[in-house]
């Protein structure tokens, strides 16, 4: 009786946030041995937010799409789980014309892998070379020739290096450098112009 239960939850669990069982008990289980190893890890328990602090996520989400969360916030890792919770208040939604990684027809290992890299849009897809892409955790040949295909299908584009070099022209830099400058945002000259500068 147990067991069915447990099995009732898990498939609860893993269709609202679109992974696989094996992955959820994965992730579990890792979250298990860091409890283990650490026996003094104070576990947060999940707690619901009061009236205040459902008016201040109202107020600083109300109208704003993924996109614009992403352009607002560039370096802070954006988590599925986070995302989700976001959708089911009714927030954070892709913006018109884009859709969400998790709702087209995508093996689970490469959903998951752009998931943990903070890529949830179809839009966000041709933000990142080829290079970038076989560096991350689980994406390899394979895995890429399907991505390909998928950026193929909705119309993305995957830079390359010497799209970048004949974009960014008459400036020279390196491979490294020009990788650098994407993942900044910088795929033109003119990117360069609408960066503010701090001192």
């Amino acid at each position: 009786m147990i067991n069915k239960n447990m099995d009732k939850i898990l498939e609860q669990i893993t269709s609202k946030a679109g992974i696989s069982k094996d992955d959820l008990r994965r992730e579990l289980n890792e979250i298990i041995i860091i409890e283990q190893n650490n026996p003094d890890l104070e576990i947060q328990e999940p707690c619901q937010t009061t009236e205040q602090e459902d008016e201040e996520i109202e107020s600083k989400y109300e109208g704003m799409t993924l996109t614009d969360f992403i352009q607002k916030y560039p370096d802070r890792k954006i988590s599925e789980i986070f995302v989700l919770d976001m959708n089911q208040r009714g927030y954070l939604y892709p913006a018109e014309g884009d859709m969400f990684i998790r709702d087209i027809q995508i093996s689970t290992r490469l959903r998951n892998a752009l998931a943990r890299n903070g890529i949830l849009l179809v839009s966000q897809l041709g933000n990142y070379q080829k290079e970038t892409y076989l560096k991350m955790r689980n994406i390899g040949e394979e895995s890429f020739k399907e991505l390909e295909g998928i950026c193929k299908k909705y119309g993305v584009e995957i830079p390359t290096l010497e799209l970048l070099e004949k974009d960014l022209l008459p400036v020279s830099f390196t491979s490294c450098q020009l990788l650098r400058l994407y993942e900044d945002n910088i795929h033109q000259a003119k990117d360069i112009e609408n960066l503010v500068w701090t001192s």
